[in-house]
């Protein structure tokens, strides 16, 4: 019984593999646009109240950060249908052919921002941008007393690529390909110890 469930991981995995490999030559096809520049993202998703029925076509940022001076506000102003934060990914290749629309060309001396308000655990907004950074590339966190965190991400992307801080289909499908083989072999040490 051991053998044959060991034999279904190795078919479980191979399938995947060749899943995944699929997956990623067929999403990797930048347009010339692309090919050509850097893209780092450039847009505000506004956080959990806003969803798909917020009204939010009148929004500036300057109504959207109110009296916080040092809150970063990026147009264009985006809410996702499930108030969850924005899939870059789906998004990027959605504008692909338009990248300046959610996008800014990344130049010499800047570098990719994603700046994100963060309290009780729960991200509050998230504004992404290019900007002149003297960091490295990493994350940076920043607490408060009052709960509040801020945390400033830093990357570098380059000519050919989607922009950095894109969630990619190759990490979500190594977190499903992991799930998947971490409750295999739970179950195969269950069945083996029964037997």
């Amino acid at each position: 019984m051991a053998q044959l469930i060991i034999l279904f991981v190795i078919f479980l995995i191979t399938l995947l593999t060749n899943s995944h490999q699929q997956v990623i030559t067929t999403t990797k096809q930048p347009s010339t646009q692309q090919s050509e520049y850097p893209y780092c993202f450039r847009f505000t998703w506004l956080g959990e109240k806003f969803d798909k029925d917020s009204d939010i076509k009148n929004l500036t940022c300057e109504t959207f950060k109110g009296d916080l001076k040092n809150v970063p506000c990026r147009k264009p102003l985006v809410a996702t249908t499930n108030s969850k934060e924005p899939n870059t990914l789906l998004m990027w290749r959605k504008y692909q052919k338009r990248p300046l629309e959610i996008g800014c060309r990344l130049v010499r001396g800047e570098s990719c921002i994603k700046y994100s308000y963060i309290y009780n655990q729960a991200v509050e907004n998230i504004t992404y941008m290019c900007a002149k950074a003297n960091v490295s590339n990493g994350c940076y966190t920043q607490k408060y007393t009052t709960g509040r965190e801020v945390e400033v991400c830093v990357c570098e992307s380059s000519a050919g690529s989607d922009p950095c801080f894109t969630s990619t289909a190759e990490s979500i499908l190594n977190q499903s390909i992991a799930t998947t083989v971490y409750a295999i072999i739970f179950l195969a040490t269950f069945f083996t110890l029964r037997i």
